[in-house]
């Protein structure tokens, strides 16, 4: 039975977790929660027979699995028998249509296994149906359980196990940032000739500064010279990343060398788009210490570029020292301060909706402001909405038809009517849709001739997501259609293309 309680702690655990690889909505898992428990409701009276029946039919050969069935079971998965058999399933499937599937079942997977917590399962899936999660989003989510899991080691062996893009920015940052060096430093060259290899491109800046981070407390040399030569201007124009490469070249190169990458910077300032070079206080000390025992000529070459340089109060020992997910923690904690002061911001205006009658000044100071800032006027086109209330159906748009820059008609009628209780809001180019609407109010008025009562909303949505699908896209129109018959009201959202979706509100333009 679906546990919603269960589901809401899961849910405000990953969101407040430090611990976690990628933004809980670029997993797209709140939709996945959503149909799950759309499907535990739909199948609540006979879910455990619909699991019973399909395992055993797969023993039999002649047995024909189809994709429905799957993304139902997908979205029933919670154990791992279940697992055990969705891996039948797959295997059956594959062989099935020969490896030609069209529906990609890799995200879909990974994502009831990420919502059930089953980061060995997945491993275990993976291994066996590697070619279903041959796509970026899978692997996504696949670290990003492993990452939440604290499964490090076995990320990196998975990162090596197939051919996975080498280039994927956040799967190397998943191996470099997770910060527990006790665990990484077996394998810490393999992870190194592995980023080193693919010559920094994609590379993010938490991957690099880990490896600056781990150069530097475990004093490897060999390390330190090979990141001494890395420049690239994406990365290179971030503090910490140049206060790290500074002490890299102040312990294996003359301080000469540190002037020369400095330099290099400051004829670049334009290209990294940033005003000074934020340095430091220790890092700036030890560069003066070693300037002056390196002569005059160091400490007069100092005095040129400290006009390009911002001293920081901060000392960079501080971030040598402090794990990266308490930096994470405390950015995490630091936004939902944030937040907290927008609701306060919110509340306030509500309590201000009841204000005394009489002339308000409130937005006297905020058009002063538009007026400095000189905004652009922001172009605009056809907006539509519809929404259900309890009594019926609210449909709106505007009555602008523009052509281009220019206004054409100020007056464009674009609420159609179908029959007498369904209307339809039309955007894109106007004749289109004009032309559209009078064709489906025509078929509808055939229908209640034919079936002698009045016609459904369904049948109206039925007619028009045809009539585009049938022209491909080349009816360049969009419509919301509303409407009120015997089994209730009825909101439908159709695109271009003949997709359409039900919904209880809905705005297009």
């Amino acid at each position: 039975m679906y546990d919603i309680e269960q589901d809401k702690i899961y849910y405000k655990n990953h969101i407040e977790s430090p611990k976690r690889l990628f933004l809980y909505e670029s997993l797209n898992l709140d939709s996945f929660r959503e149909n799950r428990k759309f499907a535990f409701d739909r199948t609540k009276s006979f879910k455990q027979k619909f699991i019973d029946i399909i395992s055993q039919n797969i023993k039999n050969e002649d047995y024909i699995v189809y994709e429905a069935d799957i993304k139902t079971f997908i979205h029933l998965l919670e154990n791992q028998n279940d697992v055990n058999i969705l891996i039948l399933i797959m295997d059956r499937y594959l062989r099935q249509v020969n490896n030609m599937y069209q529906f990609n079942f890799g995200p879909i997977i990974m994502r009831s296994l990420h919502h059930i917590n089953l980061p060995n399962e997945a491993i275990e899936i993976y291994k066996k149906l590697t070619r279903v999660f041959d796509n970026f989003a899978s692997l996504m989510i696949f670290f990003d359980l492993l990452y939440k899991n604290k499964q490090f080691d076995d990320m990196l062996n998975l990162f090596l196990y197939k051919d996975i893009n080498k280039n994927s920015s956040r799967l190397i940052s998943a191996i470099c940032g997770s910060n527990l060096e006790q665990n990484l430093s077996k394998n810490t060259e393999t992870m190194i000739d592995v980023i080193f290899s693919s010559n920094f491109q994609y590379i993010p800046r938490r991957a690099i500064i880990f490896l600056f981070k781990f150069a530097l407390n475990h004093q490897n040399f060999n390390l330190m010279q090979r990141l001494s030569t890395y420049d690239n201007p994406r990365i290179m124009k971030q503090d910490q990343v140049v206060n790290f490469k500074i002490l890299t070249i102040l312990e294996i190169e003359p301080v000469e060398k540190v002037f020369i990458y400095i330099q290099n910077i400051i004829d670049n300032l334009d290209q990294y788009d940033i005003g000074t070079i934020q340095v430091y206080s220790d890092v700036m000390q030890h560069l003066q210490i070693k300037s002056y025992l390196d002569g005059k000529e160091s400490t007069e070459k100092l005095e040129k570029i400290k006009p390009y340089i911002t001293c920081l109060p901060e000392t960079f020992g501080q971030i040598l020292t402090t794990p990266i997910e308490y930096i994470r923690e405390k950015r995490i904690k630091t936004n939902q301060n944030q937040n907290k002061s927008l609701v306060d911001i919110l509340n306030n205006l509500q309590k201000n909706e009841n204000h005394v009658p009489g002339f308000c000044f409130e937005n006297v100071s905020r058009n002063e402001t538009f007026k400095e800032a000189k905004l652009k006027s922001v172009k605009t086109g056809t907006t539509i909405v519809g929404i259900i209330f309890k009594g019926g159906i609210i449909l709106g748009a505007d009555t602008r038809a523009t052509n281009g820059p220019i206004v054409a008609d100020k007056n464009c009628e674009k609420i159609h009517y179908i029959s007498d209780y369904i209307y339809c809001c039309g955007a894109g180019t106007a004749a289109d849709a004009e032309m559209t609407t009078e064709l489906i109010s025509s078929k509808m008025q055939l229908m209640q001739l034919t079936w002698k009562k009045k016609p459904y909303v369904s049948a109206a949505c039925r007619q028009i997501r045809q009539e585009l699908f049938k022209h491909m896209g080349y009816i360049s129109a969009a419509f919301i259609l509303g409407g009120v018959d015997n089994k209730g009201s009825h909101l439908y959202r159709i695109s271009p293309h003949g997709s359409v979706c039900n919904m209880q509100f809905a705005a297009m333009g």
